[in-house]
């Protein structure tokens, strides 16, 4: 018995300390300088620029599969390629941008999209043939492949991109020393790279 009313202590006790912990974890705001410092330190990427560059570089290879292909409808085939992961990339974007009320409908609302993203690409590829007349598999799929991979290069120049903008804010602020104390003077931008 006296076991047992040790046990019922010790739960009581580790109750306690783990109330004392919940109110200890209590998030403090930034001030405003260290909010501008964090937002310096992590820039935010654009994802329409992302695709952007994914679009670009993909008609670029359509373009040459179409100058240098050894059929006229190579250029067509691969730039369907293109727009088989464009359109779906386009879709998914517009719903992931939505914003949701708890953590469990964001990541149901991520996990649909991406597998509606899945579907829309595999009926637009099956869709190629009556589509585009002569097609080239072939050259489909290097256009497929050159704007999936398309994507690691638009991050990173997205990247180089905000990084740089980022920079330019930080000097952009400008410290004034007034009656001997330092003030901040922020200038607001609202995003580091227009989106």
């Amino acid at each position: 018995m006296e076991a047992v009313l040790q046990r019922v202590d010790h739960m009581k006790i580790a109750r306690s300390d783990f109330a004392t912990e919940r109110e200890e974890d209590v998030t403090t705001p930034l001030s405003a300088e260290e909010a501008r410092q964090w937002r310096l330190d992590h820039p935010r990427e654009c994802l329409g620029c992302v695709l952007g560059v994914q679009v670009a570089i993909g008609m670029v290879a359509a373009l040459l599969m179409g100058i240098f292909g050894t059929r006229s409808t190579w250029g067509w085939s691969a730039a369907f390629g293109c727009l088989a992961v464009v359109v779906p990339t386009v879709f998914f974007l517009r719903r992931a941008r939505r914003r949701a009320a708890w953590a469990g409908s964001a990541l149901l609302n991520l996990l649909l999209s991406e597998l509606v993203k899945i579907v829309l690409t595999v009926m637009l590829l099956l869709l190629a043939p009556r589509v585009v007349p002569d097609l080239s598999w072939l050259a489909l799929l290097v256009g497929l492949i050159v704007t999936l991979q398309a994507y690691w290069v638009g991050l990173m120049w997205v990247s180089v991109r905000a990084a740089r903008a980022a920079r330019r804010l930080g000097q952009r602020t400008l410290t004034a020393g007034r009656a001997g104390t330092e003030r901040s003077v922020v200038y607001p931008v609202k995003d580091v790279h227009g989106c």
